[in-house]
């Protein structure tokens, strides 16, 4: 490729990279070899464990990112637990550069528990 000098001034290479990361509980639940699926699995912390402080600053009570908190790579971006084992599991960051937490979808309830099975998180990674 070429580049003249115009054509990075006007900022070529710079802007914006929308990355999204689906956390699925169901499929952690069938990687672990739970039969049961993701209705052991549950998003937050188990029974009353508090949160970490490492992880305190990017996850909220209920076990998902805060939107517009900034994350590096492998720092922990969710939380969830088994309803058996009573363990607090943690979901890291997959890329390779900071990004910020644009926005927090919930994809999946079930209707007669009320629970969250499956979350997807849109992350923004700044180019410059």
């Amino acid at each position: 490729m070429i580049l003249n000098k115009s054509a990075h001034e006007r900022g070529f290479g710079h802007g914006t990279i929308y990355k999204s990361q689906i956390i699925d509980l169901g499929d952690i639940a069938s990687h672990r070899g739970r039969r049961s699926g993701a209705s052991s699995l549950h998003f937050g912390f188990a029974g009353n464990h508090r949160r970490p402080e490492d992880v305190s600053d990017v996850v909220g009570e209920d076990g998902l990112p805060e939107v517009g908190v900034q994350v590096k790579p492998k720092q922990v971006i969710a939380a969830y637990f088994d309803d058996i084992d009573h363990l607090t599991k943690y979901v890291r960051y997959k890329g390779d550069e900071v990004a910020y937490i644009e926005r927090v979808r919930l994809l999946g309830m079930l209707a007669i528990r009320g629970r969250v099975e499956c979350d997807l998180l849109r992350l923004r990674e700044r180019r410059w």
